[in-house]
């Protein structure tokens, strides 16, 4: 019994690892492929057998991401620590909740929106508790006002994603897991160096050219 289960688990996590949009860096640095997807494994196998459902783990997420952002505003390296270890906790659980349902085999597409809906309120906040938590810590007031813009031109690049994607009649979710992952898993070790700072300054030009990037895909699909 217990080896027929091991098959049907090794079965689904491989199935369940979906396909990513492939920016060039990405590529080569397959965070969610081969650190967050063994780790959520061992929250899936400690959860198959409990009551709590795929959508339970993804609020379970959500809620430790968003205390994640609040501790930022702690605005002191002990603070980072914590808030960094848990958003990578969070980005697990994030994995975690969709294996948990294909195993099961009740995904639903409630359980995508939930998802996608949460991820994008806990990125939005994340990134608020860094920039003003780096703010009370600095007090530089045009750096504040410098990354609140990139901030803006974010969630800007991601309208025009889903926007890109409706044009295009692609409904599939889950393409940018590892892209998300590879940014949490930078937020988390930034935030274990007490770099945060630098974090941004990392972010603010990637963000810009991922826009870019959108306008350009965008006109090519004339």
């Amino acid at each position: 019994m217990a080896r027929n289960e091991k098959s049907r688990y090794d079965f689904n996590f491989k199935k369940s690892l979906k396909k990513t949009i492939q920016y060039p860096i990405i590529s080569h640095i397959k965070v969610d492929r081969y650190i967050n997807r063994p780790l959520a494994t061992l929250v899936v196998r400690a959860l198959l057998n409990t009551p709590v459902t795929a959508n339970q783990v993804t609020v379970a997420g959500f809620f430790i991401g968003m205390a994640a952002a609040f501790l930022y505003l702690g605005a002191s390296h002990g603070y980072y620590i914590a808030a960094g270890i848990l958003i990578q906790v969070s980005s697990v659980l994030d994995g975690a909740d969709g294996m948990l349902a294909r195993l099961r085999n009740n995904c639903s597409d409630y359980g995508s929106f939930l998802d996608l809906f949460l991820d994008r309120i806990n990125d939005y906040f994340l990134f608020c508790g860094i920039i003003f938590g780096n703010y009370l810590a600095t007090r530089n007031f045009k750096f504040l006002v410098f990354c609140l813009l990139c901030l803006a031109l974010n969630f800007l690049q991601i309208n025009l994603y889903y926007l890109t994607k409706f044009y295009m009649k692609d409904y599939k979710s889950g393409q940018s897991a590892e892209s998300r992952a590879l940014v949490l898993f930078l937020v988390f070790i930034f935030s274990l160096a007490n770099q945060v700072t630098l974090l941004l300054l990392l972010v603010a030009p990637a963000v810009i050219l991922v826009t870019l990037g959108k306008v350009i895909n965008l006109i090519r699909y004339r």
